[in-house]
This record gives structure tokens, sequence and C-alpha cells, in this order.
């Protein structure tokens, strides 16, 4: 997942990731989760949106990385019953 945020990085437009849990990942899940939302932080990503238990750890680390200063969002239902996805994600975003 940290890849994909490599790649996401390069965008020249506003970056938006949607993420949803990683299984079997063993006792350090919630750490790893944390770990990529701080990486998404670090990489620029804009629009950090998490989905599902598991990834409530990546939305914290973004989160408290970033001083509550720019856009992470967790649920735990998925992207199709998420109504407000469309004001956070805009037409010309990556």
């Amino acid at each position: 997942m940290k890849a994909s945020l490599d790649v996401l990085a390069f965008a020249d437009t506003r970056k938006a990731a949607i993420l949803g849990d990683m299984f079997e990942l063993g006792e350090n899940e919630k750490q790893m989760h944390r770990e990529v939302g701080i990486h998404a932080v670090r990489k620029g990503i804009d629009v950090l949106i998490c989905i599902g238990s598991l990834m409530k750890s990546a939305a914290d680390g973004a989160l408290e990385y970033l001083e509550q200063q720019k856009n992470a969002e967790h649920t735990e239902e998925t992207p199709s019953s998420s109504a407000h996805f469309p004001t956070q994600i805009c037409h010309f975003d990556t």
C-alpha cells in the first residue's frame, strides 16, 4: 500500500487516496495501518479516506502527524454507501 502511495505522490494534481483494511498482518496490524496513514501524509496526499475498522489506525496516525492540518476521514462503511465522498473528491483529483 505504501508503494501505491509513492506512485500517487507523482501526480501533478490534488491527490486523493481511498484505502481499505489490510488483513492478515499479524500482531502488529494496528501499527502497520498507522504507518500507512503517516506515510500518506509524508507523501503529500491531500485527501485520505480510510475505510474499515483497521484503517481507523491509519486515519488516527495521519491526523496525529498532521495535527489536524489536512483532510483525513475514517468510515467503517463501504464507498457505495458513503454519500459524503463526492464532496471530498473533485473531478481533477488523482
